[in-house]
């Protein structure tokens, strides 16, 4: 494999001896001593109306000297429009006003008519107030700028006149407050009903001045905006001449000589160097392009002569490194073939190697999902053991409890009998009491029977009683001496009865202490039977991951397979690219000689 290597440092070391690509002549440089004075002002000047970027120049100043010409011209009159906008308003505020102070007046002499009848304290209040506001509303409108000197002093004259119309409101005010309505105060009345008549009328002739002067205002206003309208126009219709001229202007000059100059370009790019170049003798940027394009033309002709004779070189450069290139591609050539043959022969070991795994995977597999039924199963049964064996342990649990139920119920019924042997004792005592008691009445019967037989008929009757008693306490120590009998013997059954619930007692503790260790014995054999099951449910999932392990290898086994037969199909068409490279490599070398 090193014979490439030792082909590409033959090519270099051919190629670093191959003599360099001529190099175009240089134009000389201009000396200094040629280099022309510098100009003055006017030659400045010149040489821009002479090229197409002074010309730009001249009219790109031209139409901004023309766009500022403008923008002061619309901006002059756009202060003059509002100025004379300004004065209108002001003008029509102020007539405003005046017309309010007109109707202000007349309110101030109603309620000056109103106080004066009725002498009404809040009549006089709305007239000074009514004055004051008309009053300050001018005050508004005389602190405006605009509208004029003469329309601001009939504002002032008006607040003068409203200021001496208050010391007339006091006098009727005083005169009120002094005497009541009167024929004083209905006189002072009069008087204010006839300044304030006059100065209503004053204040309309003022409005209607300040109208006209209005009027006046909006129509130059309006004059003045159709004006400056048509001026705008004009300026703007001006701009748009100047463009078009200039742009056909420059299109004149520029695109006529562009178009034969690219024609020239054209030409010379596509090989044609016989071309005569236009244009040469103008003094502009075309000129200068076209002169350029001349020098262009002359380096292609050098450069076509440097060209044939660097040919030339490189052919002789060129056959030697055919014959080294000939040499060391066939060795290459040869090593990437034995390479190809060699990779071919691992290739198929592996794919041999790959389907034996699969087939052992496969084998394996097959074994351990037997292995995972069997695990299965016994899980299934150990958790079926494990739940009878839980079942066995609460049936033997509830067992001891009714055990111990029964020896709870045994120890009661011992007490209980003893307490009968207890009560059956106390019911002895109680018929041997009776029975003493009869032995006594007997005694007393039979006491009563002789003093009755003492007595003769006076004691028969007694005597009769007497026998009745006496009969009576027999029956009666006959009747306990039964009883007695009967105790006694409930008192031997009782006895009998208490020494086997004791008996009885004693088996069902032997009974609950069994059954109290089976069922521990039972928990035991449940936790077992659980722990059983879960390491069976555990080998089953070693089990499952195994399975999955399995098929993940085989998953990777037959990816390796898969892969060596990609590598054997590389490792064929290597051979094949091989064997095509020496053919191709034979049919270059045998091109490049026959060139």
């Amino acid at each position: 494999m090193t014979a490439l290597p030792n082909f590409v440092d033959t090519f270099v070391r051919e190629a670093d001896v191959a003599p360099p690509p001529p190099e175009l002549p240089a134009r000389p440089p201009a000396s200094p001593a040629g280099r022309a004075p510098r100009r003055g002002w006017f030659e400045r000047v010149s040489h821009m109306r002479a090229s197409i970027a002074g010309k730009v120049h001249i009219f790109a100043i031209s139409f901004t000297l023309l766009l500022a010409l403008l923008g002061l011209l619309l901006g002059g009159t756009l202060a003059m429009l509002s100025a004379r906008a300004g004065d209108a308003a002001v003008s029509a505020s102020r007539a405003l006003a005046a017309s309010q102070l007109a109707t202000s007046i007349a309110e101030s002499r109603y309620y000056a008519s109103r106080y004066a009848a009725g002498g009404e304290p809040q009549m006089m209040t709305s007239a000074r107030t009514t004055l004051d506001q008309a009053r300050s509303e001018i005050d508004a409108t005389i602190a405006l700028d605009g509208g004029g000197n003469q329309s601001r002093e009939q504002m002032e004259w008006l607040v003068t006149q409203v200021e001496g119309f208050d010391p007339e409101l006091r006098a009727l005010q005083a005169s009120i407050e002094a005497h009541g309505p009167s024929p004083t105060g209905d006189a002072l009345a009069n008087a204010i009903d006839i300044s304030g008549s006059q100065l209503a009328s004053q204040a309309a002739d003022i409005e209607t001045a300040l109208r006209l002067q209005a009027d006046a205002a909006r129509q130059a206003l309006d004059t003045l905006g159709t004006w400056a309208i048509m001026l705008a126009l004009t300026m703007i219709a001006g701009c748009i001449a100047l463009v078009v001229a200039g742009a056909r202007g420059l299109s004149r000059q520029v695109s006529g000589s562009l178009s034969e100059i690219t024609g020239a370009m054209t030409r010379l790019a596509d090989g044609d160097r016989s071309i005569t170049i236009p244009a040469t003798g103008r003094e502009d940027e075309i000129g200068a392009m076209a002169r350029a394009l001349a020098v262009f033309r002359e380096s292609a002709d050098a450069l076509a002569e440097l060209q044939r004779k660097a040919r030339a070189e490189q052919n002789a450069v060129l056959r030697r490194l055919v014959d080294n290139f000939q040499g060391g591609v066939g060795e290459a050539v040869g090593s990437v073939a034995q390479a190809a043959r060699e990779l071919q022969a691992t290739s198929s070991d592996m794919a041999g190697g790959a389907m034996r795994t699969i087939g052992f995977v496969e084998q394996v597999a097959r074994d351990m999902k037997e292995t995972q039924v069997g695990v299965t199963a016994a899980a299934s049964a150990s958790d079926q053991f494990a739940m009878s064996i839980a079942e066995i342990g609460r049936q033997a649990g509830n067992s001891a409890g009714m055990v111990q139920d029964a020896r709870e119920t045994a120890d009661t019924a011992d007490r209980k009998m003893a307490e009968l042997a207890g009560v059956a004792e106390e019911i002895g005592e109680v018929v041997d009491m009776i029975g003493a008691i009869a032995d006594r009445t007997n005694l007393l019967a039979l006491n009563a029977s002789i003093e009755a037989a003492r007595g003769g008929e006076a004691g028969r009757g007694f005597a009769v009683v007497a026998s009745e008693v006496k009969e009576l306490a027999r029956q009666t120590r006959a009747a306990t001496g039964d009883v007695g009998r009967r105790i006694v013997g409930m008192q031997a059954v009782t006895r009998e009865s208490a020494e086997a619930l004791a008996r009885i007692g004693e088996r069902i503790r032997e009974v609950e202490m069994t059954a109290t260790a089976i069922a521990q014995a039972v928990d035991e054999q449940s936790l077992s039977s659980r722990e059983l099951a879960r390491n069976l449910d555990l080998a089953a999932n070693g089990v499952d991951a195994v399975g999955s392990n399995l098929a993940q290898i085989a998953d990777m086994a037959r990816g390796t397979g898969a892969a060596a037969e990609q590598v054997l199909v590389s490792a064929d068409q290597l051979d094949a690219t091989a064997h095509g490279l020496d053919t191709r490599s034979r049919q270059f070398v045998e091109s490049v000689r026959a060139a």
